[in-house]
């Protein structure tokens, strides 16, 4: 007789929930997963590639957008070691970001700053391509975090070195060709070699070579090419140039007559790190088509302000004028 009440009173409750519209909930795409949905975060500056976004080292405006007013937001910027964890870090091991909310607070605004090295517990040697998380916390997450974004860190700059000949026109004059060389693929004796032109973290994008001419300067004029701000000097003018998306470069001018050129070689990445390279090349027709160059830099703290190098660009995303440049 119990049993049969137990089953009757069931049924009955079965039916008020049924009736009064009270049907267990069922939970919703991506509940009790840490996130929550139509979170939407912006980084300015960013850019995706094969499915990855990148982002220059430094500051960066940070928009985080939620479908509903939210309290309480909070972004922490991981430390960039490639570590893809999922939880939210302790306050030491990230950089918190300040934000100010729009109106009815569905719209969060700030700037951080993206880095390459870190420092805790211990330091990390820095590297020019690692991975960050950006992870957002809001009052409506209950202190979980809402949504995190992987972002690869660009710290490194494009490279290229580049060597300067010549090609016969035929016509009793020569063009000046600069394209980048090729070096060994490793240090360990192979034969493979590598393009030394490139970048070795969002890629390279573009590359420009322009070539000047300066007159009746001498070969120990080099600088008469830079004005006093290390710009280029209002004499210097453009011969040539030339353009391009990918590597290896390679610019070959018109036919030129001899005397004392000038090459400003341009470089820049995918998430707009620039390299900049400058060179000073020498064409004579003493016994045909003869050229000589050599690299330069220029610096108004210097004495001289204006140096010399063996090369025009390197090897690696290092620019050879560093040494030069940050002698006192």
């Amino acid at each position: 007789m119990k049993k049969k009440l137990l089953v009757l009173l069931l049924i009955i409750a079965v039916a008020a929930f049924v009736f009064a519209g009270c049907t267990p909930p069922t939970p919703s795409e991506g509940e009790g997963e840490g996130e929550i949905e139509g979170v939407v975060v912006d980084i300015d500056g960013a850019v995706e590639l094969n499915g990855r976004t990148y982002v220059a080292d430094g500051n960066h405006t940070i928009t985080v957008t939620f479908p509903a007013p939210v309290a309480n937001v909070n972004v922490y910027i991981s430390d960039c070691t490639g570590d893809y964890s999922k939880q939210l870090l302790p306050y030491y091991y990230g950089n918190p970001v300040a934000l100010w909310p729009n109106a009815d607070k569905t719209v969060w605004t700030g700037s951080g700053r993206f880095v390459c090295d870190v420092c805790y517990e211990g330091c990390y040697e820095p590297t020019p391509c690692c991975a960050s998380y950006v992870q957002v916390v809001a009052g409506e997450c209950e202190g979980n975090v809402c949504v995190s974004v992987p972002v690869i860190v660009d710290c490194g700059k494009p490279y290229a070195d580049i060597k300067v000949t010549t090609k016969d026109c035929c016509c009793e004059t020569c063009a000046i060709v600069l394209k980048s060389t090729e070096g060994k693929e490793d240090a360990c004796g192979s034969c493979a070699t590598k393009d030394c032109c490139g970048d070795d973290c969002s890629g390279l994008a573009s590359w420009q070579v322009d070539l000047y001419k300066v007159k009746n300067v001498k070969w120990e004029d080099y600088a008469q090419f830079f004005d006093e701000c290390c710009g280029i000097s209002p004499c210097a003018e453009l011969v040539d140039s030339c353009t391009g998306t990918e590597c290896p470069i390679k610019c070959e001018t018109k036919c030129l007559d001899a005397g004392i050129y000038f090459a400003v070689i341009k470089l820049e990445d995918n998430v707009g790190k620039k390299q900049t390279y400058y060179g000073q090349i020498e064409l004579t027709y003493d016994t045909g088509c003869n050229v000589r160059y050599r690299g330069l830099c220029c610096d108004v703290k210097a004495t001289p302000k204006v140096n010399c190098l063996t090369t025009i660009g390197t090897c690696s995303d290092t620019n050879p004028c560093v040494e030069f440049l940050t002698q006192p």
